[in-house]
């Protein structure tokens, strides 16, 4: 699988798990935020991912539903991504 396919595939299994969890809400909630969660922010860089055996891509713990503004903070922060992770989904492990 090429790595369009691994993000289509993980990006379909967020939709799902963000459904049955009733997430639609951005969980990051910087401010600036937009409330509406459409662009699902991973804890580490996706290159990150694809070297793991397992693709952990759409694992919960590796992702929060957020919205354009929070992503884009985060994308450009390690510390601030980390920071939030640890509040909304706890210390990586």
């Amino acid at each position: 699988m090429n790595r369009t396919q691994i993000n289509q595939t993980a990006r379909r299994r967020i939709a799902t798990i963000a459904e049955q969890k009733g997430i639609t809400r951005c969980e990051a909630k910087l401010p600036g935020c937009m409330g509406e969660a459409h662009a699902p922010a991973h804890r580490h860089k996706r290159i990150w991912y694809y070297d793991k055996a397992d693709n952990r891509l759409s694992d919960f713990d590796q992702w929060i539903g957020c919205c354009q503004n929070c992503h884009t903070r985060m994308e450009k922060d390690a510390r601030l991504t980390e920071t939030i992770f640890v509040e909304v989904r706890g210390i990586e492990g």
